[in-house]
């Protein structure tokens, strides 16, 4: 697990959502991708949004970033409300301050651009002031930061390694100075070895500038090496919240449970260490029409009467530790 940075305070509260909803009509109907979530993203911090596609958790990072405005609800950064700005709207102070490594480096990088174009358009646009000696400084201070060399610059992305193209996408986010990272699966289109380096630069980045990050993925092997906290999602809902350490080890939610059961394991030791009784099954149902109650009792092997009749609220069950299932609201 990774421990916090000496600098997290719990108090101190960098991003704040308050009942988020964002919601898509279609002619099928209105899919409730985001569907009435709050959390807090705390300064210094690596929260982890985990859940299978459709869960909402890539849609609540791009209201986040002014993708997606929200139907509903709040964003709060800075105490400044942000859910309702479009990016273009986005003042540049802000879309300095919040950057975003998207899952594909491959597709976000523009294939016609040098490494230099990439990183020091970035560093144009948000600092203005310097001349082209000064941004060439700073740019060659972010590769070697990062782990790159001078011979990387004028090479396009298709001369790169998959992991040495997310390292430019990370370098152009970096050339920002940014204080919020989002990581929108920063490692699913890599091998193991480019995945533990940009891992290994992710931690050393957060440990030097105390940067805050919101990790978006369905792995949970990266989730508990680089999170602090982890927010499960369900089909447009946060099921259970805790730090880390608890939801691997004291996992409450039987989705929860499910998802670790799922892990791929290479020893009789790390299979003992899941959770047992809870294997996945069925498919996550549609936006558009959810089921009443719990969402997830019609894949739930714990399901009673109460699931379909009343939604299960999210409440602490023990410190810091939240869950929404009837199975626990006796015990709050």
């Amino acid at each position: 697990m990774h421990e916090p940075h000496e600098a997290m305070l719990y108090d101190q509260v960098l991003l704040k959502v308050e009942h988020l909803k964002r919601y898509f009509n279609t002619p099928k109907g209105t899919v409730k991708a985001v569907d009435d979530v709050s959390f807090n993203v705390i300064k210094g911090e690596t929260l982890a949004l985990v859940g299978e596609s459709g869960s909402g958790k890539t849609t609540t990072a791009n209201v986040i970033l002014g993708r997606y405005t929200a139907t509903d609800g709040s964003v709060f950064y800075k105490d400044v409300e942000i859910g309702s700005m479009p990016l273009t709207k986005r003042p540049l102070w802000l879309r300095r301050e919040i950057q975003v490594v998207f899952q594909d480096p491959a597709t976000s990088l523009n294939p016609k651009k040098t490494v230099k174009d990439i990183i020091e358009t970035a560093i144009r646009i948000h600092y203005p002031k310097l001349n082209k000696y000064e941004r060439m400084e700073r740019l060659l201070e972010l590769l070697d930061y990062i782990g790159l060399t001078e011979d990387h610059l004028f090479k396009l992305p298709r001369e790169l390694g998959g992991g040495e193209k997310q390292l430019v996408a990370l370098a152009r986010a970096l050339a920002t100075n940014p204080t919020h990272l989002i990581l929108d699966e920063p490692t699913s289109s890599l091998d193991v070895s480019a995945q533990s380096r940009i891992l290994s630069t992710l931690l050393k980045i957060q440990k030097d500038r105390g940067l805050t990050y919101i990790l978006i993925t369905h792995d949970l092997a990266v989730v508990k090496n680089i999170s602090h906290r982890i927010n499960v999602m369900y089909l447009g809902k946060i099921v259970e919240t805790a730090p880390v350490d608890d939801i691997f080890g004291e996992p409450l939610h039987p989705y929860t449970q499910m998802l670790l059961s799922s892990i791929p394991t290479i020893s009789e030791e790390e299979s003992k260490m899941l959770p047992k009784g809870v294997e996945s099954r069925g498919e996550i149902p549609s936006a558009i029409d959810p089921p009443s109650g719990c969402r997830f009792r019609t894949r739930c092997p714990f399901v009673m009467d109460v699931c379909s009749k009343e939604e299960p609220p999210l409440k602490e069950v023990v410190t810091r530790h939240f869950v929404a299932c009837h199975l626990h609201n006796k015990n709050v």
